[in-house]
């Protein structure tokens, strides 16, 4: 059931246009705190989707990739927040310093998007760059067939 139209048990939709609306909805939702819905709604379909595996694949990439952009954000936060209380005097190059990091950020969450968005209109399964493994494991291990 690994074809990227074999329809969702959740609702009687293909898989193909459910995954594609997880990274645009990753994509939109990633300027406001809404990606943690998109993140929700991955696990949720890597709990109950039983039969297109092709969703499965890439509900458990969008999930790796939020979760990894959320640890992310959170150590750069604390790493700038303590190097600014240690190096007061140095606040200006450390607030540069930390915009670029954010701009970064901003263009790979735009890029992996990107990937996954094109990944899904040519049906094909996806495994993203440094994280795919991670969203791997989450496919093979958040599995509704066992129950």
């Amino acid at each position: 059931m690994n074809h990227p139209n074999t329809k969702s048990n959740l609702i009687n939709y293909d898989g193909s246009s459910l995954a594609l609306f997880l990274w645009i909805g990753c994509l939109v939702l990633s300027v406001t705190r809404g990606s943690f819905l998109v993140l929700v709604v991955s696990f949720i379909i890597l709990a109950l989707e039983k039969q297109s595996t092709f969703l499965r694949n890439h509900a458990g990439q969008v999930a790796a990739f939020l979760l990894s952009s959320y640890v992310l954000n959170f150590l750069l936060s604390v790493i700038f927040g303590n190097v600014t209380f240690l190096f007061s005097f140095a606040r200006f190059v450390n607030n540069v310093v930390y915009v670029l990091f954010g701009i970064v950020l901003a263009l790979l969450f735009l890029a992996y998007s990107l990937i996954g968005i094109f990944a899904v209109m040519q049906k094909r399964i996806l495994k993203l760059p440094f994280i795919g493994d991670i969203g791997v494991r989450l496919d093979e291990s958040i599995n509704p067939n066992e129950t």
